[in-house]
């Protein structure tokens, strides 16, 4: 059976409740043989499920599981012609939505997972993401852009996530350059974008996004949790459903937004500015003053020295005053 078939498992389950195997297998349209192994995929990722010889099965805990179809629905009511697609768990969704793109696949194709095995953030770092407890997806998106306005994908789906939390949920989100978006200084989501060149122009980006939604704080590994948050940590509520179909609207309108306009909006979003930051990149490390988002997408610091330092890649971390 396939990933997303075993996904539709899931869904009839979180639905149902002591449903037949047979009548689980004739609605996702797959054999009760295949029902069961779906079944015991859905248990090895943590996930309890009883199971009745009479009675059927059912979810043994509350998850808050994401109906693909309904999503799909309320995109296409609003114009959007997008297709979101659910697997239990992969290695990386970025990888599956590049493998789709090289095959042609249409923009806006969108696949998520709730698990992936080596999840990944920028720098190869590892992506936390336990079962049920956020949301981890990639979309594809067509578009014809110069090499030196690729910065406007990075920046533009920051404010697609950034305003989706804010108006799904109720915390209030900032944004820490290139991709971070953060609660009350912690992290509760990040972007990877990989792009594609052709012919000297940005034709294809792949946006994969993380965002820790129902982790509670001691869920965190130990030397996340002074960094890290997750929506409800801080005290938000919102289903993963909601919140997906919020940011893929972003993400559809947000290219079409001029460039000053996005930069303008980024530099809102962002408290840093006049904040002593460091930049670490390529085993160099500049301090300045953060000062502004330019016109080309650097994250510019003021060295001690007065002069101006454009950021176009690294890391940024944000120091502490010296009292």
């Amino acid at each position: 059976m396939s990933d997303e078939e075993a996904y539709a498992v899931l869904e009839v389950l979180a639905a149902t409740d002591d449903t037949p195997l047979d009548e689980l297998a004739k609605t996702v349209g797959v054999s009760r043989d295949d029902v069961v192994k779906a079944i015991e995929r859905i248990r090895q990722l943590g996930v309890p499920v009883d199971q009745h010889p009479v009675y059927g099965a059912k979810l043994g805990t509350s998850l808050d599981v994401i109906v693909c179809e309904e999503v799909n629905d309320r995109l296409q009511a609003e114009g959007i012609d997008w297709r979101v697609h659910g697997l239990l768990d992969t290695e990386s969704t970025n990888d599956l939505v590049n493998v789709a793109a090289q095959h042609g696949a249409d923009d806006g194709t969108t696949y998520f997972a709730e698990h992936q095995t080596k999840g990944r953030g920028r720098l190869g770092r590892a992506w936390h993401s336990p079962v049920g407890s956020g949301l981890w997806f990639s979309t594809l998106r067509h578009h014809d852009l110069g090499i030196d306005e690729g910065w406007r994908v990075t920046i533009g789906a920051g404010i697609a996530v950034a305003d989706a939390i804010r108006e799904t949920s109720g915390p209030t989100p900032t944004l820490k350059w290139p991709n971070d978006v953060q609660i009350e200084g912690r992290k509760v989501a990040g972007i990877l974008t990989e792009s594609r060149v052709d012919g000297g122009r940005l034709k294809q980006s792949v946006i994969g996004i993380g965002i820790n939604v129902h982790v509670d704080h001691d869920e965190f590994p130990a030397e996340f949790r002074e960094t890290a948050c997750s929506i409800a940590s801080a005290g938000g509520v919102v289903k993963r459903a909601d919140l997906l179909a919020a940011i893929l609207r972003g993400l559809y309108t947000v290219l079409d937004t001029p460039a000053d306009v996005l930069r303008s909006t980024w530099t809102e979003q962002c408290p840093h500015w006049g904040e002593r930051v460091r930049v670490e990149r390529d085993e160099q490390m500049v301090e300045g003053t953060a000062v502004e988002l330019a016109e080309n997408g650097a994250f510019v610091i003021e060295l001690d020295t007065g002069a101006t330092y454009p950021v176009h890649a690294g890391d940024v971390t944000h120091l502490r005053p010296v009292s």
